[in-house]
């Protein structure tokens, strides 16, 4: 009887063991199966017939914004300082003192275009290489810190997690941990950091997974491209790339061995030795891991050695100044809008060397305004279409700062009191009425009695003349001769001719002449629309492509020295010509500046995207949209148009 109860036992002992294994054989297969179809070693094949940003001869670029888009592009595989010199050698670029830190173009430059960004979630930066391209100093130094038993276990190392046990017993604390370079990156690609059984477990399965279907240089290369490596503008850094381009403006390749130490020392918690937050956490983990590299003789004799005080903190400052730039930012976003396939039926309008010049003026200008102006960051936001109103074929190109949003929707439904920039519109009316530029009009207070009540409109500034030709009182944006041109002409014959730009005019006008002034809400789509209207009808009535003229609105708003960015503009742009107008709303809550230079039409905006606060924000279009403009127009390497009018018989429908 004891033989066939132990028999029993041994059945039902050998029968839970079975269905044990078969569950942890079924468990294991699942979570093998989550991760079976994921190719570790893909790096995307770089595209090369990708459409190149041509540099016109006769341009000017800026020195960083030209760094920066060549470390993201083809380019970047080579030297940024020794291509510079190449092409100066050759006569293609010149250096100039003047405009600062700029790029004279001699010769038409090609630029290639940029990498793709492969990290798949947002404000991320990720560019992958292929492990002949990482530093051995990485990947050695990184065994030797984290995982130095790597090239012989199987992704568990039972030595090293015996250890931290131990440690961690002693200490009475987490002080060590035993994951190996696979469990690491196993839970980089696949898990979260929530600490759990469970989750220790599958890292574990995944890392076996791994171990046994690539070998060790594929492994190396994966963690490279993956890694977390903390944020600088607001993107993080995804990969030994996109480090090494964020922390030290260099390639992988280009990074020195004090350089690398400090990079893999970042690695035991990005975020924990951010050297813009905590410089001296980073300086004594480097000093840790520079050390113990050195005595495993990794690198060369002849060596720059350890970073001085002084050093670390020259390197702190040139990071929180490249944190303040903006050009991150702008790479990240020109990916981030070509991922949501802005559907358009052209090529774009804008080269990506043009689009990243835009990108990174409009975000250096956000930021500026985000700093001056307390209140809350998100509540500011930059809309801007540009396009070619004479060219039926090209659709505009379109830009919004909030990225997580609807891009469409903001730009076609949305809409903001547009201000002065109405202005152009109006006295093209009263220049067909009989009006002369030349005539003089008084800018002395006026009252006008509504059906609502006394209506007085005041001007932006105090230091006004009594009296100002109309062309002048077009240039610097008056708004009293506004009114009394009005007055003059009648308001129900300016109503019927303004209807025909802008159908959802309130009437009858002369109760609600404010309108006249700015208060009218449009999308940026419906302005752009109703300035390619005028346009059209302003080119039409021009005899000859000279549209350089003080009898008509677009030569009168062509000097930029006489208009209302008189202040603003630097000497350069201040010998061109092209039609600009400000535009201010209200406590400034909208600010534009719209531009024609004889071949593209822009609408930019800056302004209160939201809930509007009662106070003044003291901003205008000359102080913020202009200055996106001015950066973008004289940087982006195409030469400035000529400022003309096609030949035009019919107006835009």
């Amino acid at each position: 009887m004891k033989i066939v109860g132990r028999k029993k036992v041994w059945l039902i002992l050998l029968s839970a063991t079975t269905a044990l294994i078969t569950l942890i054989t079924i468990y294991i297969a699942l979570v093998v199966g989550e991760i079976s179809s994921y190719n570790l070693s893909s790096i995307p094949v770089s595209t090369t017939n990708l459409p190149k940003s041509q540099l016109e001869v006769g341009s000017i670029v800026n020195y960083q914004d030209l760094k920066s888009y060549f470390q993201f592009s083809h380019l970047g595989k080579s030297n940024f300082q020794l291509w510079l010199r190449e092409l100066e050698h050759q006569g293609i670029i010149s250096r100039q003192s003047s405009p600062l830190h700029s790029i004279s173009i001699e010769q038409e430059v090609a630029l290639p275009p940029l990498f793709p960004n492969e990290c798949t979630t947002v404000y991320c930066y990720q560019h992958k290489l292929p492990f002949d391209l990482i530093p051995s100093i990485f990947w050695k130094g990184l065994i030797g810190i984290e995982d130095n038993r790597f090239l012989h276990h199987f992704g568990i190392d039972f030595r090293s997690i015996a250890r931290a046990f131990i440690t961690d017993i002693i200490q009475m604390r987490m002080a060590q941990g035993g994951s190996t370079l696979t469990q690491q990156l196993a839970k980089n690609l696949f898990l979260t950091n929530r600490r759990t059984i469970e989750r220790k477990i599958r890292e574990m399965i995944y890392s076996i997974y791994i171990e046994l279907n690539y070998p060790k240089e594929k492994i190396l290369e994966a963690y490279f491209n993956h890694i977390y490596w903390g944020a600088i503008q607001g993107i993080r850094a995804k990969g030994i790339y996109a480090a090494s381009i964020f922390y030290f403006n260099k390639r992988p390749a280009e990074i020195s061995p004090y350089e690398a130490s400090i990079l893999i020392a970042m690695l035991k918690g990005p975020n924990f030795y951010h050297p813009l937050r905590h410089l001296q956490r980073l300086q004594k983990r480097t000093s840790l891991v520079y050390g113990k590299l050195d005595k495993l003789n990794l690198f060369p004799s002849k060596d720059e050695r350890i970073w001085g005080q002084e050093r670390w903190q020259q390197w702190q400052k040139q990071l929180i100044a490249r944190n303040n730039k903006r050009d991150l930012l702008a790479l990240w976003s020109i990916h981030q809008r070509q991922k949501k396939s802005i559907k358009t039926t052209s090529p774009s309008l804008l080269n990506q060397y043009e689009q990243f010049v835009f990108h990174k003026s409009a975000f250096q200008q956000l930021q500026r305004v985000k700093q001056l102006i307390p209140l809350p960051s998100s509540s500011f936001a930059i809309k801007a279409v540009i396009g070619k109103p004479f060219d039926q074929n090209s659709d505009p190109y379109i830009f919004y700062s909030k990225l997580e949003r609807n891009i469409q929707s903001a730009i076609t439904k949305e809409p903001h009191q547009i201000g002065s920039i109405i202005k152009p519109i109006i006295y093209s009316i009263y220049f067909e009425l009989g009006q002369d530029p030349s005539n003089l009009v008084s800018t002395r207070p006026i009252t006008l009695n509504l059906l609502s009540g006394k209506w007085k409109p005041k001007e932006s500034s105090r230091n006004l003349p009594s009296e100002s030709t109309l062309a002048v009182a077009l240039q610097r944006s008056f708004n009293r001769p506004v009114i009394r041109i009005a007055q003059e002409v009648g308001f129900s014959t300016l109503e019927s001719k303004l209807l025909a730009y802008i159908p959802k005019l309130q009437t009858p006008l002369a109760e609600y002449p404010a309108q006249l002034l700015g208060s009218i809400e449009m999308s940026l789509n419906a302005l752009y629309l109703t300035y390619q209207k005028f346009l059209y009808h302003e080119c039409s009535k021009i005899d000859g492509p000279d549209i350089i003229s003080s009898k008509n609105v677009l030569g009168i708003l062509s000097d930029p020295t006489k208009t209302t960015i008189r202040k603003r503009v630097d000497q350069y742009l201040g010998q061109m010509k092209f039609l600009g107008k400000t535009g201010t709303s209200n406590n400034s809550h909208d600010n534009w500046f719209v531009f024609f230079d004889g071949e593209l039409l822009g609408i930019i905006w800056l302004g209160i995207d939201g809930r509007q606060p009662d106070q003044n924000i003291r901003l205008s279009g000359s102080s913020t949209a202009f200055q996106i403009f001015q950066h973008w127009i004289m940087g982006r390497g195409k030469q400035f148009n000529q400022f003309r009018c096609p030949k035009v018989t019919i107006p835009a429908k």
